[in-house]
């Protein structure tokens, strides 16, 4: 696969957007701050999406999703790096399981302005396994609120290219190190020119687990 940067910097419209999270405040003493094996957050959203997450052990975290607005997929669950990159996903519908080539937790803790690339195998149930390559980069460092907290936040890109040239679209997250949980994400098709909304959402609402 050929070695050189992919370029993951967003027009900016689009990245002015997904920044605008608003508020300024510091978190509140009720609000859940510590990531603590065994317990966990649930998020939603207005339009019915609902994400449980779970603390293990091991900087894992389990997240159990439900999306009213797509039939097919969900509920998903997926056993995660630190909440970001995902390592089993099974669902009605598929099962499936990413290598990363070096571990996932390399890339942690992610840094403003540093880029990671990692090589990765996946093996969907009934499918030939894919190889490819993930680029991640931290973009920008900011305040996000949600519900009456506001955490101290990441701005993470990535995308995917799969042997033979393909790219995935680049999948923008505002991603919470505190919590090991994305609160919000945007995927957009450099192709088309478009957000796909059925993968683009943002959390309003957290409560302890």
């Amino acid at each position: 696969m050929p070695a050189a940067r992919v370029r993951l910097a967003p027009a900016a419209a689009l990245l002015l957007s997904i920044i605008a999270t608003g508020g300024t405040a510091t978190a509140q003493p009720a609000c859940p701050k510590a990531v603590e094996a065994g317990k966990g957050i649930v998020l939603t959203s207005p339009d019915g999406r609902k994400s449980e997450l779970r603390w293990l052990a091991g900087n894992r975290v389990r997240v159990i999703e439900e999306n009213p607005n797509v039939p097919r997929g969900f509920p998903r669950e997926t056993l995660t790096v630190q909440g970001l990159l995902g390592v089993e996903v099974s669902s009605a519908s598929t099962k499936a399981k990413v290598d990363y080539q070096p571990g996932g937790d390399t890339i942690f803790p992610l840094a403003l302005g540093k880029q990671h690339e990692l090589t990765y195998s996946s093996r969907v149930e009934g499918q030939q396994p894919l190889q490819g390559r993930m680029i991640i980069a931290v973009l920008e460092q900011l305040e996000h609120k949600i519900g009456a907290c506001t955490y101290e936040a990441l701005l993470v890109a990535r995308l995917s290219e799969l042997d033979g040239g393909r790219r995935t679209p680049m999948r923008y997250d505002v991603y919470v190190p505190a919590l090991q949980a994305v609160l919000k994400s945007t995927l957009f098709d450099e192709a088309a020119n478009a957000i796909i909304e059925t993968e683009t959402y943002e959390f309003e609402t957290i409560a302890a687990k």
